[in-house]
């Protein structure tokens, strides 16, 4: 557990400035978030990772080397590797997407993710050609313990395995070697630069415009991997819901012409459909287990909020119009969706089920 008092001392030699009121500003167990403030008052934002946590390392280089090279997001005053801490600016107090998500405003939802979409699109745009300029950077922060794994790496596969059985799903070679053959999405499609985790909830709708503020898993990919969060939507994320469809189209759209100036190509869109079945089965490995023992919140302490049931089966019925060519993967998501079938269905996001939305609009 890293200590409120030490932290802030550590964080003020950091940026030679004396640091007090540390205000937990809470977050992932990985690290301790904490606003804190100068002597003349101003605000700085200070994350200290806990390095008995997994990928403690890995989250302080990819957000050191990430702030550094994306001018977009909170501006990187500090970095010591050796305390595992990053010190920033603070943008402030402003809403998030997941915020607007979660009213009764339809037209503030769509508008604000519009912004999401162009802001990653954009992003993406200016970072295409200097992978080497990020490369630099991480070797600059990096220390041991920093990696970077494949997609499906034989113990992720393993586990992915190991859980299906655990409920009566027997899986084949030729499962398992579908799952393998998604790690051509590390090879495929425009590589972009993205902060990683672009979840609603990691940003800011500031009165200068959207900010990424989550870096922790920041780096080259596949655009397709990006763009899937529009599609599932939002791959990784606890504030899950499902968005109507000619939202998705028009959201998709944004972050293409955004990224390439067009529309999603067919290919492109291929490529999408891969990324969805990834992220599919790699949220089977984090919320399998924990949904056949029972349901509950996908975030504990939110007032609105699916179950991770909901979840785990919209996940499953999506993915189950995309797995043309995937024969094996097609057999076990229909035995899941088979097991899964009296589970409470999503709901949309609480801004498309007021009465103020109409479709198309």
């Amino acid at each position: 557990m890293t200590d409120v008092n030490d932290t802030l001392a550590r964080a003020g030699a950091l940026i030679g400035a004396e640091l007090t009121e540390g205000a937990d500003l809470g977050g992932s167990r990985r690290s301790l978030t904490l606003r804190a403030h100068r002597a003349d008052g101003s605000s700085v934002i200070v994350k200290a990772y806990d390095p008995g946590q997994p990928y403690a390392a890995s989250a302080f280089v990819r957000e050191a080397a990430g702030l550094s090279f994306h001018s977009g997001g909170p501006e990187l005053l500090g970095a010591d590797g050796d305390a595992l801490m990053t010190v920033m600016a603070d943008l402030g107090d402003w809403p998030s997407l997941v915020d607007r998500l979660l009213a009764g405003d339809p037209a503030a939802a769509t508008e604000g993710l519009l912004a999401w979409a162009r802001a990653y699109g954009e992003m993406g745009r200016a970072s295409l050609g200097r992978e080497d300029e990020l490369d630099a950077l991480r070797e600059k922060f990096a220390i041991d313990g920093d990696d970077d794994p494949a997609l499906w790496d034989a113990p992720k596969l393993a586990r992915l395995r190991g859980l299906l059985d655990g409920v009566g799903i027997t899986t084949s070679a030729a499962f398992a070697s579908e799952v393998d053959d998604l790690n051509v999405l590390s090879t495929i499609g425009p590589r972009v630069f993205s902060p990683g985790d672009i979840c609603p909830d990691n940003n800011l709708l500031t009165g200068d415009g959207f900010r990424a503020i989550d870096f922790e898993g920041a780096g080259y990919r596949s655009a397709y991997l990006d763009a899937a969060y529009v599609t599932m939507p939002f791959a990784t994320c606890w504030c899950v819901f499902a968005l109507p469809a000619e939202v998705v189209a028009a959201v998709s759209d944004e972050y293409w012409t955004a990224l390439l100036g067009r529309p999603a190509r067919r290919g492109e869109s291929e490529g999408v459909r891969l990324a969805v079945v990834h992220w599919t089965l790699d949220m089977l490995t984090w919320l399998m287990e924990r949904a056949f023992a029972g349901d509950e919140p996908m975030g504990r302490g939110r007032a609105v909020v699916s179950s991770i049931r909901q979840v785990l089966r919209h996940r499953l019925d999506t993915v189950a119009t995309m797995l043309d060519g995937l024969p094996a993967i097609a057999a076990v998501i229909e035995a899941l969706r088979e097991r899964t079938d009296g589970w409470p269905r999503i709901e949309r996001y609480p801004a498309y089920t007021t009465d103020s939305y109409k479709p198309g609009t």
